[in-house]
């Protein structure tokens, strides 16, 4: 008897809004990355209004880009590559990666190498020579 591994999909979007779907996913995703320790500064989840108005805050901010990942269609974490503010001459050749996440249960597919090599290309794109990351210790 032959098995056959299912394929999964994996994608990373760069995201300039967020559909009424895809943002109840990435609050989702943000509750479950959060209740399992990686969740960006926060210790528990924050209401579903909190999450919303920051997902939707982070799409008002000029110097952020946000960009997605999806496992089989479904938004399954997100990382953040910040632009330093125009007035900051003497870093306006590098940026930084932060604010990632990956829900517990979209870990183990490439998803995180898809979406940093997103952000990877759009900052070299947009200029940088630079990336900076962000990290804690745990991740």
């Amino acid at each position: 008897m032959e098995t056959k591994l299912k394929k999964y999909n994996v994608k990373a979007e760069l995201c300039k809004s967020l559909s009424k779907v895809d943002l109840q996913e990435l609050c989702d995703a943000t509750e479950e990355a959060i209740l399992a320790g990686g969740g960006f500064g926060w210790i528990s989840p924050p209401s579903l209004k909190t999450l919303q108005n920051y997902w939707k805050g982070v799409l008002l901010i000029p110097e952020r880009i946000l960009i997605i990942g999806k496992l089989d269609n479904v938004v399954a974490g997100s990382a953040q590559l910040i632009k330093p503010a125009k007035n900051n001459e003497a870093q306006s050749h590098s940026c930084t990666l932060s604010t990632f996440f990956f829900a517990s249960w979209a870990r183990g597919f490439g998803l995180a190498k898809a979406v940093f090599e997103k952000a990877e290309l759009k900052a070299k794109q947009d200029g940088f020579k630079i990336i900076n990351l962000e990290v804690r210790e745990t991740q």
